[in-house]
């Protein structure tokens, strides 16, 4: 079945945002509270579509609103082979830290720097609005419960 909008045990991504509705209500509260707050925890039970929704409504909605969205990050994640567990001050900034800067960035990067020196390298990336001004930057950590 090609047009099955049940795409199993996997989140929505992006581009199954077609298929990804009946969540208006939420997808409008959750929007103006990330555009009032400058923190929002999102929670619910595991399963309940909570990345679906980010992946499908929010950041699609963020963006046209002229947030800069980085890439989605984790908090949670295992040290890559080869580096030393006493090289990482604290595992759960290296974890978004390595998810905003992409396993390909050398460990002595990743290690070496701070989770505000990786927002900043991604903002100085960020194209510029209407006015020419930085669009704000938003920073999503997804599965925070892991």
């Amino acid at each position: 079945m090609q047009n099955n909008p049940y795409i199993g045990p996997r989140p929505f991504e992006r581009a199954d945002g077609s298929n990804f509705f009946g969540r208006t209500r939420e997808t409008r509260d959750l929007l103006s509270l990330i555009m009032a707050e400058r923190v929002v925890l999102f929670y619910a039970q595991s399963g309940a579509g909570k990345t679906s929704l980010l992946n499908t409504q929010i950041i699609p909605a963020l963006e046209n609103e002229g947030f800069f969205v980085l890439p989605v990050a984790r908090v949670g994640s295992d040290l890559p082979p080869g580096l030393r567990e006493k090289t990482v001050k604290n595992i759960f900034v290296f974890s978004v830290w390595m998810g905003l800067m992409g396993k390909e960035t050398p460990l002595s990067t990743l290690t070496g720097t701070t989770l505000s020196a990786a927002i900043n390298s991604w903002k100085a990336q960020a194209p510029p609005d209407e006015d020419g001004d930085p669009r704000p930057p938003i920073l999503i950590l997804d599965q925070f419960e892991e």
